[in-house]
Formats: structure tokens, sequence, C-alpha cells
């Protein structure tokens, strides 16, 4: 019996150990061989693994997680690259987020899993899908952008309720109440959808002076907004160049 657990041990640990050199030549800077170098020291120390649980049987991630933990009790060093948010946050101590080829964002995972300082952190945690718009002037491509939103909606398969509320708070926020009463025309819209959670996050950010649409004159609209919404609020940041900021979300 324990030469079988010693044999199925041996072999989790040959899944695990998969030198991932090509990755990490991939996403070197210009300071390729100090980078390489300083891998391989570490491999000498410990191990660099690159972990796909999801090719594995359900029932073997728990004993995959066990040796790796064994492994570290021994004072071995491990750098673990994987997709796999669960497994890696309940075995690591340390976490980096690679974004681009380079650090984005590194700490304890009580930070970088539960309260991700970065935004590419905190949509890649949450598994969001994001839409991005901007808007420069008052002249933009309205039904352009009415139009990419329509796609984003029906790439993601977004209820045809909420996808109407979406498209409903765009043109009541943007058309109605901000562009007539903005000096300058310049908006970052950004729309974010959790397939998990079924949600929606509409987020508007734009300059000026504090500018809050409850306070405008146009009633209407922002009981219309009132009325697709399930939470809407606006913050100001005077110290940034969009300082105004609506968040609106959606259920």
């Amino acid at each position: 019996m324990l030469l079988k657990r010693h044999i199925r041990s041996n072999k989790i640990i040959a899944v695990l150990s998969m030198l991932l050199t090509a990755l990490f030549l991939s996403a070197c800077s210009k300071s390729g061989k100090e980078t390489i170098t300083s891998l391989s020291q570490l491999n000498e120390k410990g191990r660099i693994i690159g972990v796909s649980t999801s090719a594995l049987d359900p029932a073997m991630v728990w004993e995959v997680q066990a040796v790796i933990k064994k492994l570290a009790g021994m004072g071995k060093t491990m750098l673990i690259v994987t997709h796999e948010m669960n497994f890696a946050k309940a075995i690591c101590n340390r976490v980096f987020y690679i974004d681009e080829g380079g650090i984005y964002e590194e700490g304890p995972p009580e930070q970088v899993f539960d309260h991700p300082q970065g935004e590419k952190t905190r949509r890649f945690m949450q598994r969001l899908n994001v839409l991005e718009l901007e808007i420069h002037n008052e002249n933009y491509d309205f039904l352009g952008a009415m139009g990419e939103i329509m796609q984003f909606c029906d790439k993601n398969q977004i209820p045809h309720r909420m996808h109407t509320h979406i498209q409903l708070a765009f043109e009541e926020t943007v058309q109605n109440l901000l562009l007539p009463v903005l000096k300058k025309t310049e908006l970052r819209v950004t729309l974010e959808y959790s397939v998990e959670k079924e949600t929606a996050v509409f987020v508007i950010r734009y300059g000026g002076e504090k500018t809050d649409m409850s306070l405008l004159e146009n009633e209407l609209a922002y009981n219309i907004l009132n009325g697709v919404t399930v939470h809407m609020q606006h913050i100001y940041h005077p110290e940034q160049q969009l300082g105004n900021e609506i968040t609106m979300c959606f259920k």
C-alpha cells in the first residue's frame, strides 16, 4: 500500500515538473540572459512547475496540492505557473500576476486574489468580460457605439432584458444628461460583465467640475436610469483628469 502511494506521488510530481522555458523566454525583457540565469539557479534549489489541473481527474487535484505543500514543507522553493486560480490560491504564499511580458502586480494571496490593486488584475480574478469606449466630441458615432454595446451583449449572451437596460442607460446618461451640460466632451465608458454572477457594471468617467447627474435638470432621464439599474452612484475625484465617475449596476 505504501509502495503504491509512493509510486502515485512520484507520478504526480512528474506531471507537475514541466519546465516552462519557452514561456519565460517570451516573457523576458532585453536582459533575458540574466533572467534565465536566475531561473536556472532557482531550478537547482527548487522547482519551476507548470500546472494544468483542468487536465487532471478532479480527485487528483487535492493530491497535487498535498504534494506541492509537502515539497514546500521540505524547504523547496517552487515557482508555479498556472491559470487555475482556485488551485493557486490554495497553495501559494506569494502571487505574481504577469501581463504583456512583465509583472503587473504582486503580493500575498489575500491581496492579489481578494483585493487586487490593479485594474487588469481585478478583471482577471473576477473573470470579467470588458468593453471600453471613448467619446471625444459631441458629434461622435452614437449608432456605432450602440452597435458595439449590442455586439458585446450578444457575444456574452447577456439576457435580453439586461441588454435593453444597458443600452437605455448609455443613451440616457451620455446623450440626454451629460453631453448637453459638459463644457469639454471627453468621456471614458467601461462596461463589465460577470458571466458567473450574471451582473453588469457600467462606469462612465468624465472631466470638468463636479457634475452629479441627480442634480441636473433632466429629471425624466434620471428617473429612467433609476428604473433600469439596481444601484447607481456618483463619485468625484478632483485630483484626476476625468474626476467624475458614475457607476451603474444591472442584474
